[in-house]
């Protein structure tokens, strides 16, 4: 049996939440925004970083350097 991750979160059927679709909306301005307002880089590129695979990659010492994104 195949395991939704999303319906661990929000429900499934009949008892699925209402604000689903609202709280996907509000996710993807969030990330957006994030990625208008800050640059994001490495800050060791040559250095790999652990990744374990739980059906979700999971990342463990990777750094990354957030500075504010250059106003044109």
């Amino acid at each position: 049996m195949q395991r939704n991750v999303e319906a661990a979160a929000f429900g499934s059927g009949q008892w699925q939440c209402v604000g689903r679709t609202i709280a996907f909306m509000e996710l993807h301005k969030v990330v957006f925004e994030l990625f208008r307002h800050f640059d994001l880089q490495l800050a060791r590129p040559l250095k790999p970083c652990d990744v374990t695979s739980y059906g979700v990659f999971l990342e463990s010492n990777l750094m990354v350097k957030v500075t504010e994104a250059v106003k044109e």
